[in-house]
């Protein structure tokens, strides 16, 4: 299991770094079929597969030690899971390869939305998660209606979507409390990352930030997570990584699996958003959490998905439209990442939570 796997290959990492010294590079041999992958994540393109007992040269490894990047006596280069090459003792000599996040920003849609979070999602299951529940955390972009509430209220038409009408239908479940529907406690106009973390303000919840007691009040097992359209405009980077960590340590604490939303665009701010957005890759990455990258797929519709402001995604006239996914309703902002969320719900289910 790979969860072995990573134990070890840490024991290993910890008693090897006294000796302080790296290697180039390792030969190894494949012990189960694996594909190498573009980036260290289950869900990257697939480069080619590997057969049993193919050679390899190992020439780095991620953060974590659970990806290794492999080179074939071809010359073919791709990321390969620890599991695919068994443990060998001297892997934690390996450098670190880091990623470039300026071209995970510019071409990775989701991340890290393979098995990386069973162990939270059962840890939430034992302390009263549901698996049919999801939480909103965020700002107006959150709040609003046009985000994901047309979906709870049944007025959506998947068109050429049709594989995420069990996972709708799992979470209209709940009726008319839905998780589509919530009002969450823990999204607010204007809010940065910081105003997650402040008291919430209500008896239920005494002693507690508005995110935990969302998570206690609503008891979901994922959370949809953007934060950081206010922060551009008043918090420094460092600052806001800081409040993002906690966000992400707080749902860990409480079995909640944070999915991370990049950030859209700002008209008179593109490279500030740029910069924040290649941030939240770098976090993703090292604490190992999912990110669905909404910047990306908003960044070439009309106006970059926008509003008339610069700053809010775009709607449709018609509110219903913003859960149309046709050809014509997804040139709006809204619509765009009303079938991004399904779709990281849909992957979350399917990958890590084994449901369909």
């Amino acid at each position: 299991m790979r969860w072995l796997a990573l134990l070890l290959f840490s024991f290993s990492l910890g008693t090897l770094y006294a000796q302080d010294y790296y290697v180039q590079s390792l030969p190894a041999v494949i012990i189960a079929e694996q594909a190498m992958h573009q980036w260290p994540d289950d869900l990257a393109e697939p480069l080619g597969t590997l057969a049993l007992g193919a050679s390899i040269t190992l020439t780095g490894r991620d953060l974590r030690g659970a990806w290794f990047h492999a080179q074939t006596p071809s010359g073919s280069q791709g990321w390969l899971p620890l599991d695919a090459i068994g443990i060998l003792p001297n892997l934690s000599l390996l450098p670190v390869q880091r990623l470039d996040y300026a071209e995970l920003l510019d071409s990775v849609l989701f991340w890290n939305f393979g098995r990386e979070m069973g162990w939270l999602y059962t840890y939430g299951l034992s302390l009263g998660n549901s698996s049919n529940r999801f939480a909103k955390i965020g700002d107006s972009i959150t709040v609003s209606q046009n985000f994901l509430a047309p979906v709870g209220e049944g007025t959506y038409d998947l068109m050429g979507y049709s594989y995420l009408e069990a996972t709708i239908r799992a979470y209209l479940s709940e009726g008319r409390a839905n998780s589509f529907s919530r009002l969450s406690a823990a999204a607010g106009v204007g809010w940065t990352a910081a105003q997650l973390l402040q008291p919430a303000q209500n008896i239920s919840c005494p002693d507690m930030t508005r995110l935990a007691c969302e998570y206690l009040l609503h008891r979901p097992s994922v959370a949809l997570i953007t934060i950081g359209t206010n922060d551009l405009n008043y918090v420094n980077l460092e600052d806001y990584l800081a409040n993002v960590r906690r966000v992400v340590e707080i749902s860990f604490q409480m079995g909640v699996i944070p999915a991370l939303s990049t950030l859209p665009e700002q008209i008179d701010k593109s490279l500030r958003v740029r910069v924040f957005n290649q941030a939240l890759f770098a976090l993703a990455d090292e604490m190992d959490v999912p990110l669905w990258n909404y910047w990306l797929v908003s960044y070439n519709l009309p106006n970059r998905g926008l509003n008339a402001d610069g700053v809010h995604p775009s709607a449709p006239p018609n509110r219903a439209s913003a859960a149309t996914f046709d050809a014509e309703s997804l040139k709006y902002g809204y619509t765009m990442r009303n079938l991004m969320a399904l779709q990281a719900l849909y992957l979350l289910r399917a990958n890590v939570m084994n449901l369909r």
